[in-house]
């Protein structure tokens, strides 16, 4: 086949920086909790760039005709030194043998450029499309830069429930923050595999590990994620008066939490995600706790043990994760804790989540966001 190559300037679809949402304004209705959020966000002219430049027509490009459609014939990938290029091709919207038609070209490169930047293992991607001589089949180059897969971060955090809280209730208690490393190794093996590690210490003393592979198996739409959690309090949340929060501290561990979570993920679609969860809690509290409230769990036991199971879709269209400027985001959940083999926890979660940006121009958007929650049965443990 031959081929023609473009003398056009190079594009590049580079990832904005994470964004600030402004924290949820909570309502609550007869027991049933609505949090809603609208904001409105600017960006000023060249602040940051987070649309993908459309592929440019030239003579060597195939022309935009909705009556001329183009057989895809190969699919070439340069770059990708460790990323293996069967990751790559999942996150296409084309694959070798289909039929696109006119401007559905420079849509389908525009789309893999995104899907291919939000799986955040590039700095950056370009996809340009070229016919060959007779004008009737269609090459797909695809150039990639890896960036850096590993990373270690010092964490520092207040573990009260807002700053004015630990400023002013607490008055500025360094005791009461949690210090330590996080560890994240991603693109294990080059498969977009992802280990993560947390060792914290302070006034939580916590152990994490997971793993996340998004594809075992051979059609590439089941994949797995694996978590386990330790957490130690010396201090303990004892009850809640008029609005301030009531500890307790007697010098020795007097909470111990281990969580382990199983997910299985289904990837059947391009931009749609379900996962099914399956997990295990076990809360250990000091008998002092239990005595000075007595439904601190429902049991009035020092020991709380529950399965849950947890199943979640995901439709996510948003143009660039970290900071979207347009597309829509859905997520529904339903959550049971407590599954017969324990009676410690007995608990029903629904919860609902949309997002939507709007672009105006380049240089300003809107977006809204509402969320939904509801839990049954109302009267919980503490």
């Amino acid at each position: 086949m031959q081929e023609l190559r473009p003398n056009e300037p190079k594009r590049r679809y580079q990832p904005a920086r994470p964004g600030h949402r402004n924290p949820w304004k909570l309502i609550t209705l007869n027991g049933t909790k609505l949090y809603i959020t609208i904001w409105v966000a600017i960006l000023l002219a060249g602040l940051v760039r987070v649309h993908a430049q459309p592929p440019q027509k030239n003579v060597a490009s195939p022309e935009a005709s909705a009556s001329h459609c183009y057989y895809v014939g190969s699919i070439r990938i340069s770059g990708n030194e460790k990323t293996r290029a069967s990751i790559i091709r999942r996150e296409l919207p084309f694959r070798t043998g289909d039929t696109l038609c006119g401007a559905s070209l420079d849509q389908a490169a525009q789309t893999a450029e995104q899907t291919l930047i939000n799986t955040r293992l590039f700095r950056s991607v370009r996809v340009t499309p070229y016919c060959n001589s007779l004008g009737h089949e269609v090459e797909f180059v695809i150039k990639v830069e890896e960036r850096w897969y590993w990373f270690i971060f010092p964490h520092f955090e207040l573990v009260d429930r807002s700053f004015n809280e630990w400023w002013i209730n607490q008055e500025r208690d360094f005791s009461r923050t949690e210090y330590g490393v996080k560890g994240y190794y991603e693109n294990f093996r080059g498969r977009n595999e992802e280990i993560a590690i947390k060792a914290i210490t302070g006034y939580i003393n916590r152990i994490e590990l997971g793993y996340h592979i998004p594809f075992f198996s051979w059609n590439q739409q089941l994949g797995a994620r694996l978590e386990f959690r330790h957490h130690n309090r010396r201090e303990v949340l004892l009850r809640t008066r008029e609005n301030q929060q009531e500890f307790f501290e007697l010098g020795d561990v007097l909470q111990r939490e281990n969580k382990a979570f199983v997910t299985l993920q289904y990837r059947p679609r391009l931009f749609a995600f379900h996962d099914l969860r399956l997990g295990f809690n076990q809360t250990w509290v000091g008998d002092t706790i239990v005595h000075l409230n007595n439904r601190y769990f429902d049991n009035e036991n020092n020991l709380q043990r529950f399965f849950e199971l947890r199943y979640q879709f995901l439709w996510n269209r948003l143009n660039v994760q970290a900071y979207p400027t347009e597309g829509g985001f859905l997520e529904m959940s339903y959550r049971r804790m407590g599954l017969g083999l324990y009676n410690d926890l007995d608990l029903n979660r629904i919860k609902l989540t949309a997002k939507k940006f709007y672009p105006l121009t380049e240089q300003w958007h809107v977006a809204g966001m509402g969320q939904y929650k509801w839990d049954y049965p109302a009267q919980q443990p503490f």
